[in-house]
């Protein structure tokens, strides 16, 4: 439909800077809502809130740490929602990069430049996950990975939202187990 509402979720997260200029830069070119805890309360309490502060149907959550490519994401995520309604949660393949690694593409986005992926723990190169992705047929998985995920906010309802006793890893494992039996 067009109509996109943002939700900034300030979780007291010392690693986010002057989080309140960033929503008040943003909120002049989009719609923003900018929330703030106070104080760390966790991921799947920073999830919760962003979800429950509007009343849109499909809710995309997306981390402060993810970079998205350009050229139709949203509206992927959108449409494999709209068209599935046996599929709970929708992701997208990531990469995981360092801030090195990252500013040579952002500096030129329209090159041929290729990043080798890194290990997301061990930050180590793993060219062999370049290919790995390259396959356009979707997958099918229990969860959604944890920095960027689509849902429909009525399943979201229904199941509770994200269980606040996970405060960082497995609150999407969780949420899209939960999904998976609703």
């Amino acid at each position: 439909s067009g109509d996109v509402r943002i939700v900034l979720v300030d979780d007291g997260s010392p690693r986010v800077a002057e989080p309140r200029e960033v929503a008040a830069r943003w909120a002049k070119e989009l719609p923003l809502t900018f929330i703030e805890h106070g104080h760390n309360r966790g991921i799947s309490a920073g999830w919760n809130t962003a979800v429950r502060a509007t009343d849109a149907e499909i809710a995309v959550l997306l981390n402060a740490d993810v970079i998205v490519a350009s050229g139709g994401w949203l509206e992927a995520l959108i449409y494999a929602l709209e068209h599935s309604p046996g599929v709970g949660v929708v992701g997208q393949s990531w990469h995981a990069f360092l801030p090195e690694d990252v500013s040579a593409l952002l500096a030129s986005p329209d090159s041929d430049l290729v990043v080798i992926p890194r290990d997301p723990m061990t930050k180590a190169h793993i060219p062999e996950r370049r290919t790995l992705y390259e396959d356009t047929n979707p997958g099918r998985v229990m969860c959604p990975t944890g920095q960027l995920f689509a849902f429909r906010r009525k399943d979201f309802d229904a199941i509770g939202g994200f269980d606040e006793n996970y405060k960082s890893f497995y609150e999407e494992r969780d949420f899209g187990t939960a999904m998976a039996k609703h």
